[in-house]
């Protein structure tokens, strides 16, 4: 008869003890202030997963704005030009003929031949604020036969782009005096 009793007692305490071990989990993890369910112990996981979801949110947004405002911008400081001889940017050898030059960020000027397969990106600096004739336009530094791309005013922007100088160009200027060519560019339909 004892043995039974001792089986009943030890089923009391097993399931008092679960209880227990639950019942100090939840109050555990509640003082953790976890708010999701776990399903092994019925109690909360943290709330850390929430604002991730809003973090990510918030920045998928932010990236699709960024992503529809990129193309308008590029799109207000394009222009064409016809340079009548050849010339270069950043040592790089550009022939004569028409170009677009648009400009997708703040300090990228991009010259592509139209009709030829020469295109040339290049990082530039901030020129002058002011334009003497407000027209957009091309700026070269002439040596002799030699043309440089120096400046460019580009539409709707505020602010020249000023290309560095190259090694060739430096190397050019020693030996000669200069001379300063301005070609309009034309608005880009």
């Amino acid at each position: 008869m004892q043995e039974p009793m001792a089986n009943a007692q030890f089923a009391e305490l097993t399931i008092l003890s679960r209880t227990l071990h639950l019942q100090s989990t939840r109050r555990a993890l509640s003082i953790l202030d976890f708010r999701r369910k776990v399903s092994a112990f019925e109690a909360t996981a943290p709330g850390g997963m929430e604002m991730k979801n809003m973090a990510c949110k918030t920045l998928m947004t932010l990236l699709l704005v960024l992503v529809a405002l990129v193309p308008a911008y590029a799109q207000k400081s394009s222009a064409t030009v016809n340079v009548p001889f050849s010339f270069t940017v950043d040592d790089v050898r550009m022939p004569g003929g028409e170009y677009v030059i648009s400009s997708p960020t703040e300090n990228l000027v991009i010259i592509r031949h139209v009709g030829g397969p020469e295109t040339k990106a290049t990082i530039t600096n901030y020129g002058p604020l002011t334009n003497s004739d407000g027209r957009a336009k091309l700026v070269f530094h002439k040596y002799g036969n030699a043309y440089f791309l120096a400046v460019a005013w580009l539409p709707n922007l505020a602010q020249a782009r000023e290309f560095y100088p190259s090694a060739n160009e430096i190397q050019v200027a020693r030996s000669g005096a200069q001379d300063v060519v301005e070609l309009a560019l034309l608005a880009k339909k």
